[in-house]
């Protein structure tokens, strides 16, 4: 008998790009944990450092991390690596006008020195402030040497008006002005007005055609995401003296001009009081709603004409890709005093909603006027004059219902609409968010949509949601539907 002793072949070396996706998935709160690694070699060193510079992150107490971080990129090796180089997404929230000693937040100068440093290989910019010392509307601006070749992801705080509308454009403007590639743009609750100006460089951002290219071209990326809701209140002095408000004319003529993003995936449009009929349905009837998944019209006053341009568009395929509708209302509980200090807050802004102002000011604090603690849910009734409760007749939405119904997949393709979840399925399909009340036609009274839709053929309660219900392929959520029930 002969023993042969064989060696092991050692392994071979992962690729670069493997080594990458592996750092990468290192959450934000432990890359701390590969600081150790940056000596084990120069390979390892690139690519450590790509991981850790890749996503930037300042919030409250971290303007000093700040001051550092514009050391650092200052003092980068350029015979190793340029650290401003592997810089792709910045997200500083709690920026203040002044840097004084005293405070730790993040100042306008050093988020300024930031961008400065990485606009040329930033790809995703998240901006915000809670601070009333922010900065001054006259000098708050951006250099004229930054730009954003790269740029596909631009989001701002939600309810945060400090930033002027004229800075908020000029970073639209600044974003991919060469390819207008622009994927995503949020801007929820962030500005009190928008002018044609405005709507118009937003479509052109998002629809992906280069400037140099002929009429021939067709784009292969463009905007996908769209969140543009109304500021409940602005303290923009440029918004009020140029009339920059959320008129009908200005809305409706804006939304027209979005008709040409091709690849939009969603939609929220919520708090929109302005919108017509005829408006929703030349948007549902171009290339805008191919794609179209999530359309949100929460709070935008609709009412039947509206859903009835919604089923036109659905019943003739024209939003073959719809996952989630809401045309819901956002109110809450019963019909409660409407203090005059709201109302005349609601009467000085064209367009906002009664709601939002409402929520908006008594969410974060105690409100004495509705007796409501810290962080305790507001009861602002569904009889608002602006909410889409009890706006729509129930043979309006049950033609809706059925129209979304028939056009979901049946047969072996309908197991696609179901999760595996606990050992039951869970449907996937169509959902569709509807307000608190409906008009039953026959009895000319609100009734609760949940009930109402309870009594529909084959209508089933979901057996995980006690305010969802389960029309043939369709889910009907009615939020806080069995506080009326």
């Amino acid at each position: 008998m002969r023993i042969v002793r064989r060696e092991a072949k050692p392994l071979p070396p992962l690729p670069d790009n493997v080594l990458s996706d592996i750092l990468f998935q290192v959450g934000h709160q432990r890359r701390a944990l590969l600081l150790p690694t940056l000596l084990v070699s120069r390979t390892w060193f690139k690519l450590t450092v790509s991981a850790l510079y890749r996503d930037l992150r300042f919030t409250k107490e971290s303007g000093r991390r700040l001051q550092k971080l514009i050391d650092c990129l200052a003092f980068s090796p350029t015979e190793l690596v340029t650290y401003s180089h592997h810089v792709r997404s910045i997200h500083i929230t709690q920026i203040v006008q002044d840097g004084v000693e005293s405070t730790k937040a993040q100042p306008w100068e050093l988020v300024l020195e930031l961008l400065a440093k990485c606009s040329m290989y930033i790809e995703s910019l998240h901006l915000g402030t809670g601070d009333d010392r922010f900065l001054k509307f006259e000098d708050c601006g951006l250099p004229p040497t930054i730009h954003f070749p790269n740029m596909r992801e631009l989001s701002i705080q939600p309810h945060c008006v400090k930033f002027p509308q004229l800075f908020l454009i000029d970073l639209v403007r600044r974003s991919c002005p060469q390819t207008n590639s622009l994927k995503v743009l949020r801007l929820p609750g962030c500005l009190g007005g928008l002018d044609g100006t405005g709507w118009w460089l937003i479509a052109e951002r998002g629809s992906g055609t280069p400037k140099a290219s002929d009429r021939s071209y067709r784009p292969t990326i463009g905007m996908e995401e769209l969140v543009l809701t109304p500021a409940a209140s602005s303290d923009d002095p440029a918004v009020v003296h140029a009339g920059r408000r959320w008129t009908v004319e200005t809305v409706n003529n804006g939304l027209l001009s979005l008709r040409g993003l091709g690849f939009l995936r969603k939609l929220d449009l919520s708090l929109h009081q302005t919108i017509s009929s005829a408006t929703v349905q030349s948007l549902l009837f171009s290339d805008a709603a191919r794609t179209l998944e999530d359309l949100n019209f929460t709070d935008c006053g609709f009412s039947d004409p509206h859903l009835l341009a919604i089923w036109e568009a659905v019943s003739q395929g024209q939003v073959p890709a719809l996952k989630r509708l809401a045309v819901g209302c956002s109110c809450l509980g019963p019909v409660v005093p409407r203090p005059a200090s709201l109302l005349k807050q609601r009467s000085s802004f064209l367009g906002s909603s009664f709601q939002a102002v409402a929520q908006q000011q008594v969410r974060d604090k105690a409100s004495p006027q509705f007796g409501t603690a810290p962080g305790a849910p507001v009861n602002l009734g569904w009889a608002c004059a602006i909410g889409s409760c009890g706006r729509y007749s129930d043979l309006v939405v049950r033609r809706l219902l059925d129209a979304v119904a028939g056009r979901s997949p049946k047969g072996p393709e309908a197991t696609s609409l179901y999760i595996e979840s606990g050992g039951r399925k869970v449907p996937t399909g169509v959902t569709i968010i509807l307000p608190r009340f409906i008009m039953d036609m026959k009895t000319s009274k609100r009734t609760p949509t949940l009930a109402w839709s309870l009594t529909l053929p084959s209508g089933k309660q979901a057996w995980y949601d006690a305010e969802r219900v389960m029309y043939l392929d369709v889910a009907i959520v009615i939020p806080d539907g069995r506080m009326v029930m």
